[in-house]
């Protein structure tokens, strides 16, 4: 006997993203910018110190590519998880030279869903 199931595509990945417990962060600038993400970005916890590593990056090239974002353009950045007593977090591109992404101080939320702007 075969098994019927109504399970999507859609609902299976939002499923293993909450059993995951990933960090996802939609973030855009207010203004146009050029941009890429280095692997070397890290959500560190204000209370552990804990970093947790870039998973996925979608929107936005790794390094060494640019592209050039439109005001308010969305990209989206997915973590590893934060450790369970994680308060708040830093976001932190962890580079050789300037201009690194960086937001400090981001409260934790249940959802580990976040809209962030970096301008």
């Amino acid at each position: 006997m075969s098994e019927i199931t109504t399970e999507t595509p859609e609902l299976k990945q939002l499923t293993q993203v909450a059993e995951e417990q990933q960090i996802t962060l939609h973030c855009s600038y207010k203004s146009t910018s050029l941009c890429r993400i280095w692997k070397t970005t890290f959500l560190v916890c204000t209370q552990t110190g804990k970093k947790s590593p870039i998973t996925h990056a979608l929107n936005i090239p790794w390094f060494p590519h640019w592209k050039q974002f439109s005001p308010n353009e969305p990209f989206t950045l997915i973590f590893e998880p934060l450790p369970k007593e994680c308060a708040s977090f830093d976001l932190l591109e962890d580079i050789p030279q300037y201009g690194g992404f960086m937001k400090t101080n981001i409260l934790r939320n249940k959802t580990d869903v976040y809209r962030l702007n970096l301008s």
